[in-house]
């Protein structure tokens, strides 16, 4: 929790705030506080209350304060004018969230993201998704090694690349068990290409 007056200049803060910018109460008066905002953030900080102050409306912001030896915290700040019987702001009366975990985890899910998408992508790797032991979803990669394109394959049976029925059973016999339990199912296998030429590949799969 913190106080400024009507300028933005920091009056009070609490134990919780000093802990967040590991300030002292005498260092965080005036724009003293500025300074334990991370240096990325400082700008932005300062002209978002200068606009705020200007405009005598709330302020809220994301940002991150930043200890001398280099602990990060991110915070919602939110802050609301109290004003006089006149109408004039006096003062601003505020309070930080601290948000680091959920930033955190939100970077974890972005990063997550990001290498699955590169995964996906990849020149490398050929990746497929089955429903009902149909393709749903095929990368180009996957496709081109079988003489597709991904849009031939979407909706067609996987019985395509089997040279029988009783293959295309026997191999689901032996991967979906495994899969079922939650292992990954790994093997090498000879799928028919589109135009008739088997070839082998290395296959892994799972649920």
């Amino acid at each position: 929790i913190y106080v400024t007056d009507a300028n933005g200049a920091c009056l009070y803060a609490n134990a919780r705030w000093w802990e967040m910018a590991s300030m002292t109460m005498q260092d965080a008066l005036g724009s003293g506080w500025l300074e334990g905002v991370h240096p990325e953030d400082r700008e932005r900080v300062a002209a978002c209350w200068a606009q705020t102050v200007q405009a005598a409306g709330s302020w809220g912001l994301e940002y991150r304060f930043q200890t001398p030896d280099g602990k990060v915290t991110w915070v919602y700040g939110l802050a609301t004018p109290h004003t006089d019987r006149a109408g004039k702001v006096t003062k601003y009366v505020g309070i930080n969230w601290d948000i680091t975990e959920r930033k955190q985890s939100s970077e974890k899910i972005q990063n997550l993201l990001i290498e699955q998408k590169a995964i996906l992508d990849s020149g490398i790797v050929g990746i497929v998704r089955l429903k009902d032991r149909k393709y749903a979803w095929a990368n180009e990669v996957f496709a081109e090694m079988l003489g597709y394109t991904p849009q031939e394959l979407v909706g067609q049976s996987t019985r395509i690349v089997y040279a029988s029925d009783e293959a295309h059973a026997a191999f689901a016999a032996l991967a979906y068990p495994a899969m079922q339990r939650g292992e990954i199912f790994r093997t090498e296998y000879q799928y028919q290409c589109k135009n008739g030429v088997f070839r082998w590949f290395e296959v892994s799969g799972g649920m």
